[in-house]
């Protein structure tokens, strides 16, 4: 079964849409993804372990979420192929990636979860989720007056659930320290 291509108008209603269209196809048995990443895709190297790992729609590159021994705050995010590494952000100690919630209609099951990763320049990195269905990136521009530049989301429809519970648990540790 194809769901209809609908045009993103901003990041709320897009992953909104996103979020129905994987749950109708999951109601309905359809697989929505074209490819499955394999379980061992990912670009952390040892020693770091891999948080999360996806790779992105219509796209060769991946996105992981890797965890560096230095402790929980120590997160790096990146962006590419194994081959070509092209962009890496190394959250750490001072400068670790925010954890932010929002939620986006009317029910308490309807919410954004994501940590968000900035850069010296201009840009952030926000990998997240909607209801924990599907995960993303949203990459933002904090100069411009509609800062969304672009937002990709992961091959897999059930990545969003492995996200959740990563961000959930980096929220309760740091939760647990601050008391």
């Amino acid at each position: 079964m194809l769901l209809p291509y609908l045009p993103p108008v901003d990041l709320a209603s897009t992953l909104a849409t996103r979020a129905s269209m994987l749950a109708i196809g999951a109601a309905l048995g359809c697989g929505l993804s074209t490819t499955t990443l394999a379980a061992s895709a990912t670009l952390c190297v040892a020693p770091e372990t891999t948080l999360f790992s996806c790779g992105l729609r219509k796209q060769t590159q991946l996105l992981s979420l890797c965890q560096r021994a230095e402790g929980v705050n120590a997160i790096v995010y990146k962006y590419g192929t194994p081959q070509h590494l092209e962009l890496t952000l190394d959250a750490h100690g001072d400068r670790p990636p925010r954890v932010e919630f929002e939620q986006f209609g009317p029910a308490p099951s309807q919410f954004f979860a994501q940590l968000v990763f900035t850069t010296p320049g201009k840009f952030s990195y926000a990998v997240g989720t909607a209801q924990g269905i599907s995960a993303f990136v949203a990459v933002s521009d904090a100069r411009k007056r509609e800062p969304l530049v672009e937002v990709k989301f992961c091959d897999s429809g059930h990545d969003g659930a492995r996200l959740l519970q990563i961000i959930n648990r980096l929220q309760d540790t740091r939760a647990g320290a601050g008391r």
